[in-house]
């Protein structure tokens, strides 16, 4: 009986500090992403005003994940996408049915016609879907929010991101 209690009080232990983990997980709502769907995005963005942004990914891409496990769960990111941002996921190898300008097709077929080459690749669209900001590759947070500043403030207007840069003083 004495070499069974150990084990016992090792599974509390640890199960304890598993549901620990998932609770704070769950409950951690300002560094979550509200996702929709392109469909669902499309029509929140037309009927808030907000802008559209658009994650294409794909499953396997490492880049991908870290953008989720890092930039996506920063808190002040997270801030500035629900103040101005519908966020939408794509995976680039799914056919799951999306419908643009009144055309049907899939995520795969999207991310084609939108010359998408490398993952992740970031499209931004202004609520009547025009096309105004895109970015390839992975972002720290930090640089994420600069990026969002840079289309929330309509930026992408007077000059590209890679300027808008360069123009912001350093540590900012």
């Amino acid at each position: 009986m004495k070499s069974i209690k150990p084990i016992l009080f090792l599974g509390a232990v640890i199960g304890v500090f598993v549901l620990y983990a998932l609770q704070t997980e769950g409950n951690d709502l300002s560094s979550s992403v509200q996702w929709h769907t392109w469909d669902e995005g499309v029509n929140a963005s037309a009927s808030s005003g907000k802008f559209l942004m658009v994650d294409v990914f794909t499953t396997w891409c490492g880049y991908c994940k870290k953008l989720d496990q890092t930039t996506y769960k920063d808190q002040h990111v997270n801030q500035v996408l629900a103040a101005s941002f519908i966020a939408v996921k794509l995976n680039a190898e799914s056919q799951a049915v999306v419908h643009v300008n009144g055309m049907e097709g899939t995520e795969q077929q999207w991310s084609q016609r939108m010359h998408v080459r490398g993952y992740p690749t970031i499209f931004f669209f202004d609520a009547q879907l025009r096309l105004v900001a895109q970015y390839a590759g992975y972002a720290e947070p930090q640089q994420f929010i600069k990026l969002l500043h840079y289309v929330q403030e309509r930026r992408y207007t007077e000059c590209t991101f890679d300027d808008y840069c360069a123009r912001q003083p350093a540590g900012d």
